[in-house]
């Protein structure tokens, strides 16, 4: 995947002409410098993610800029986490030949990659459209390991129904109610921790209600999202 990710961005650097500064991971003093983050954030961090991005706001800022960009609600308006591509399968089965050619395109490009069992099954929302075990993934487990043992039972997963089509409406609860408000926090507390002014281009309002006109089988394309 890594290696994945790395063509992909040589490939976009090389097509738009851009000068691409690639940032190196060190893991050297890794806890006490989670420890920082955490006195930062006053809290936990979402994901362990978010230390990375700290770092990578620390090298923008050392590089002497002043203003980032985020490609922020990207995959929550033009789709693009694995769950998407399950839902996107439920969503074209009327359409036997488009969905059988999207089964084939998700078998070659997005089942190799994807490390949650539950979602190596094409057929999942198809089965069951209220199926979401694979959104609080290991949660039991991990809820084991708190000090508080009335913490210990997982917290139930719920989630609103703006619409019944299964993909817009699991886009829609990750961009009002879970992903998206998450990662505007931790990125506005790393940003601003290094005096960025982070900024979301992608949650513009017209933009938005652009999206939204869509129809749906255009959102995935030969296993490819957004």
């Amino acid at each position: 995947v890594l290696f994945r990710s790395q063509a992909m961005v040589d490939l976009a650097v090389s097509e738009l002409g851009v000068r691409h500064t690639p940032v190196a991971l060190e893991t050297t003093d890794f806890l006490p410098r989670l420890r920082a983050l955490v006195r930062q954030h006053d809290s936990p961090v979402a994901t362990i993610s978010y230390f990375v991005q700290w770092r990578l706001m620390e090298a923008i800022h050392d590089a002497g800029y002043r203003v980032s960009v985020s490609g922020t609600a990207a995959d929550e308006m033009f789709s693009g986490y694995y769950d998407h591509h399950l839902a996107y399968l439920r969503e074209v089965r009327t359409d036997p030949a488009l969905h059988a050619a999207a089964r084939a395109a998700w078998e070659e490009h997005v089942r190799p990659v994807v490390r949650n069992p539950h979602l190596r099954d094409a057929d999942l929302f198809v089965a069951d459209a209220s199926f979401r075990d694979h959104i609080y993934f290991d949660a039991s487990e991990f809820a084991g390991w708190l000090r508080n043992g009335s913490a210990q039972t997982p917290e139930p997963f719920g989630e609103r129904r703006f619409t019944s089509d299964l993909l817009r409406n699991r886009m829609l609860n990750e961009l009002f109610a879970e992903a998206v408000p998450v990662i505007l926090h931790e990125d506005d507390l790393n940003a601003m921790s290094f005096s960025i002014e982070n900024r979301s281009p992608f949650l513009d309002r017209e933009l938005f209600e652009f999206s939204l006109t869509i129809p749906t089988p255009h959102l995935i394309r030969d296993g490819r999202a957004k």
